[in-house]
């Protein structure tokens, strides 16, 4: 017999919640657990240890779960000492049922594993099975309560179980995560109108992003996890200033932070520059590049009013994510983050010839990385498309 149902069975069970990782699933202990009653005794499907070895019998158990993939909790069955058959496979009843999952049961066939005669001899067992199918909510845990009880009133357990959500995060170690600018700007005047300070110099990036990452072995297939950046502008502000007294002052529409993304791939909002590169993008090791070059443009004078630039002042702030996602849990999952900026300032004489000199704290300042689960801004408008300039 097998079956999974509702009831109305109160357990008295007092949730006492220690969430320690535990990899392997234990059944509780059954109210004649591995003793002959009779000819009849239980087996359980799950080899170490027996039911009556674990450690602590009134805390529940604790399911290492991921998104959308279905775990065996336990398998029972009741069979006869003396001629090795089954009796009853028992039923699986829901006492409290899990708020973010989903619990279902059937009939696996597999050889018992006893200390009897009947050791080695293939038996249905009716497994419990559960699934985290919950992708909105922000808990990682879900407490449930399952009875399995036999026809004949030998065998009665009730089993409090509480599922804990992994993620990619949870197997994945950062190793290696940096950033290395490059000092100073590259000065142009692209049209004789307009003076561009851009941090790409000489063929290099304005800043490299390098990273390596280890991924463990876990409830998430390794090669079903994708490790990616998302960078964010934080900060944007200043201005130029000019011999009237006017400036051509940063503005953005829309408020900071914004994602810095331009087009893929990969796809928004990942950062996608330039170009980005995973390797390999499977396996246990992956190895992550990418870089950015910013500048700016302002005007060196205009008419109607005459004026004529004199210095620039504008500070942005960034920040790059480093994390994951998989095949299952498409929700980017932060793990650590790297802050850095860039200073365009300094002062311009028009000459002849025209000389911008650059202040004293310009240029790239990358800082160290930090272990983080913070999650970035992920949707638009992005940098791109909100921040520009006003006259003032």
């Amino acid at each position: 017999m097998s079956q999974l149902r509702r009831g109305s069975i109160s357990s008295g069970f007092i949730w006492y919640l220690s969430f320690l990782c535990v990899l392997v699933v234990y059944p509780s202990r059954l109210s004649a657990a591995h003793r002959v009653v009779g000819s009849r005794a239980v087996g359980q499907l799950t080899l170490t240890p027996k039911v009556d070895e674990r450690p602590d019998l009134n805390s529940p158990i604790i399911v290492s779960v991921a998104l959308n993939k279905e775990e065996v909790l336990v398998g029972l069955t009741e069979y006869d000492t003396q001629a090795c058959t089954p009796i009853d496979t028992g039923t699986w009843e829901v006492v409290e049922p899990p708020g973010h999952g989903t619990v279902r049961s059937g009939i696996v066939t597999a050889p018992l594993q006893s200390n009897d005669q009947c050791n080695g001899t293939v038996m249905p067992f009716n497994i419990a099975y559960y699934t985290w199918d919950d992708a909105q909510t922000s808990d990682t845990t879900d407490p449930f309560t399952l009875h399995w009880f036999t026809a004949d009133g030998k065998y009665s357990t009730v089993i409090p179980f509480v599922a804990e959500l992994q993620t990619c995060r949870d197997q994945m170690t950062v190793q290696n995560f940096v950033g290395t600018g490059q000092p100073g700007f590259a000065v142009e005047y692209p049209d004789g109108m307009h003076l561009a300070l851009n941090t790409s110099q000489s063929g290099l990036a304005g800043v490299y992003f390098n990273a390596d990452v280890h991924i463990d072995d876990g409830v998430i297939p390794v090669d079903t996890i994708h490790v990616r950046f998302i960078q964010n502008v934080t900060r944007d502000r200043g201005s130029a200033r000019y011999t009237d007294q006017s400036k051509y002052a940063v503005i953005s529409k829309a408020p900071l932070p914004l994602v810095d993304w331009e087009e893929g791939p990969p796809p928004f909002p990942y950062y996608d520059c330039c170009p980005f590169i995973e390797t390999p993008d499977t396996g246990s090791d992956r190895s992550l590049k990418a870089d950015d070059s910013p500048e700016i443009i302002v005007p060196l004078s205009s008419t109607n009013p005459t004026r004529e630039l004199v210095s620039i002042s504008i500070r942005e702030a960034l920040e790059m994510y480093l994390g994951c996602y998989d095949d299952a849990d498409t929700r980017f999952r932060t793990v650590a983050v790297l802050p850095w900026s860039i200073s365009y300032s300094g002062s311009f004489n028009s000459g002849p010839p025209p000389q911008f000199t650059p202040g004293s704290k310009a240029g790239i300042k990358v800082g160290a990385s930090a272990s983080s689960t913070q999650s970035p801004v992920q949707t638009g408008p992005t940098a791109g498309q909100s921040i520009g300039f006003v006259w003032r």
